[in-house]
């Protein structure tokens, strides 16, 4: 995580206050990959453009899950969840979320086949089980090298 975010996590830390909003972003290697570090740097210079800072809390998270989503963010305590963020976005996330309290519905995840908006809790559902299923796939993964890794070690002696 970048120095401004340890610095935060430490201010939070020695004075914890209220924020009328958390957003968390998913910094995980994806959403990284896709453009998280400059969504953040952006959400936070326009956080602090409209003299926010004591409101809305950002917050850098590991991986969300949805990495083919990404970069993902969750505004709470709404719970809006917003997908393929980019920094050219920030703008009007900070003044219909955050000022107004509007949803961007452009930012939502909607189903592909039919494209209809998934309600929140499904999306954290979908999302959990997405995850569930990376995770086993990689452990299977592992275990399916480590496996012939070292059948090749057997045949060698």
């Amino acid at each position: 995580m970048s120095d401004s975010s340890n610095a935060a996590r430490a201010e939070t830390l020695e004075s914890p206050s209220l924020y009328r909003a958390n957003v968390l972003v998913c910094h995980g290697t994806s959403c990284t990959a896709s453009g998280s570090p400059p969504l953040i740097e952006d959400l936070r210079a326009e956080v602090a453009r409209r003299g926010l800072e004591s409101e809305v809390r950002i917050v850098e998270t590991g991986c969300r899950g949805f990495c083919a989503m990404g970069p993902v963010m969750i505004v709470y305590p709404e719970g809006i969840f917003y997908c393929q963020v980019q920094a050219s976005d920030v703008k009007d996330l900070v003044e219909e979320t955050l000022v107004k309290g509007r949803v961007l519905q452009r930012l939502t995840y909607r189903e592909p086949a039919t494209h209809q908006a998934v309600p929140f809790y499904e999306q954290i559902r979908s999302t959990a089980s997405n995850f569930a299923w990376c995770c086993a796939t990689a452990v299977s993964s592992i275990r399916r090298a480590s496996r012939s890794t070292s059948r090749v070690a057997v045949t060698r002696r």
